[in-house]
């Protein structure tokens, strides 16, 4: 619709951005990912300090799910290991996460 009347988007209450859905769980993310893809959908992952937005987008037109970033990626042990220890004068709140593709959790892990 916007393609064929971009004047529509124009409008002062055009939100091409819109948030649909609060994921309670990561397999929610990799399904509303799926879906996406499945309906032409170009998907894009976004991790933020404390949560994850995943976007949908079919042109100019976008919706979004959001979550916390810990339902969907794990801290990775392994990089927290690699950094060598400082002497503790304070509190730094830094953790290496790792977020897998939201696509990679296979349709039957969400049951």
């Amino acid at each position: 619709m916007i393609e064929t009347c971009p004047e529509a988007a124009a409008s002062p209450g055009y939100a091409s951005n819109l948030f649909l859905w609060w994921a309670s769980r990561g397999e929610e993310f990799a399904t509303i990912a799926r879906a996406g893809r499945e309906h032409g959908a170009h998907v894009v992952l976004t991790v933020y300090p404390d949560t994850c937005v995943l976007g949908l987008s079919w042109g100019p037109v976008s919706v979004h799910a959001i979550t916390e970033r810990s339902r969907v990626c794990v801290c990775d042990p392994e990089s927290l290991v690699a950094v060598p220890m400082p002497e503790i004068t304070g509190h730094v709140d830094h953790v290496a996460w790792e977020c897998p593709p939201v696509t990679a959790v296979p349709a039957a892990a969400s049951a």
